[in-house]
């Protein structure tokens, strides 16, 4: 009876143990979840790089280069920070955590300004980057990387020597709402700028003309500013959740909700985009080349028969040819 009412001292000391030890297995098992995943997603990241070297078009090369340059940073500081949280929470995986999250939000963020210049179509007139939109591109992340920086800053000062450090303090639960008021708004521009996008390639005047590919052309962009806002959605419901509700979601829901889905998924939808534009501009390079060939050998054949008129001693077969 004492046995199923209570439990003795060594039994707690036991199942605290094995509680611990479970807990330390499962983080190991997420550290090495997330090494995979992120390092899969940094050698995307290299193969995407070498494809943008191939390049021509100028301000969309630079639009990859410096997508491209944010997310190794974010790829680099997210695989710190996992090696680094596997031992707790520390003043520098906070910090590398945050420079993370910022990273991400810059190349998102320039995604997004580049399809509201395309809404805009200010491409058509200029090969500037981010000829309308740059300064608003810039106060946009310094606005953010500002707000990080004092994030950091006060969390460093609540947390000077304590290890591991504190979770409770203010400036970590703002850093949570902070995340979740940029998720929510980068979702509502994507879902504006996505549904304004697939408005206007489906009032084109070309939708009647090339039905088929119109049809695939607002389908990908649909599902793309679909998937972009549901991921971001997603990551700023999951950082809600604790300081609304003050209870922990399970660690592998919360890693798949707030980290691997919001980050991996518009990422490889990116390289996946970027090489699709870089075989549609194969195509017509290749369509403009074959045109110049097949004029070339037109004009060459011309040459050779008159050539060859001029050449013979018949004046009537070479006025009938001019004739035709």
């Amino acid at each position: 009876m004492e046995d199923g009412l209570f439990e003795s001292p060594s039994s707690c000391s036991q199942n605290t143990a094995s509680a611990s030890e479970d807990e330390g297995t499962q983080s190991y098992k997420m550290m090495v979840t997330s090494f995979v995943l992120y390092g899969l997603l940094g050698v995307g990241c290299l193969i995407s790089i070498c494809y943008s070297f191939r390049n021509k078009v100028q301000w969309d090369f630079k639009t990859q280069r410096i997508f491209h340059s944010f997310l190794v940073l974010f790829i680099i500081a997210r695989i710190i920070w996992i090696i680094l949280k596997f031992n707790g929470e520390s003043r520098l995986s906070y910090t590398i955590n945050r420079f993370g999250f910022s990273f991400y939000f810059t190349s998102f963020t320039l995604t997004l300004f580049v399809w509201a210049e395309s809404y805009h179509k200010t491409y058509t007139f200029s090969n500037n980057f981010l000829p309308r939109l740059f300064w608003a591109f810039f106060f946009t992340n310094f606005v953010n990387y500002a707000a990080e920086a004092i994030l950091i800053m006060f969390f460093l000062k609540a947390n000077r020597i304590k290890y591991p450090c504190e979770t409770d303090v203010p400036s970590y639960i703002f850093g949570f709402y902070f995340l979740v008021i940029s998720s929510f708004i980068i979702s509502l521009g994507f879902l504006v700028y996505g549904v304004r996008l697939y408005l206007m390639h489906r009032l084109a005047r070309e939708w009647e003309e090339n039905h088929g590919q119109r049809r695939r052309e607002i389908t990908k962009v649909l599902l793309c500013t679909l998937i972009f806002s549901l991921c971001f959605i997603s990551r700023g419901l999951v950082f809600l959740w604790w300081p609304v509700f003050k209870t922990k979601l399970d660690p592998s829901l919360f890693m798949a909700l707030a980290y691997y889905v919001p980050e991996l998924v518009p990422s490889i939808i990116e390289f996946f985009l970027f090489r699709a534009t870089k075989k549609k501009e194969e195509k017509a390079s290749k369509f403009i080349a074959d045109l110049y060939q097949q004029e070339e050998a037109i004009l060459k054949d011309e040459a050779n028969i008159m050539d060859t008129f001029h050449g013979g001693d018949d004046p009537v077969a070479e006025h009938t040819y001019l004739l035709k």
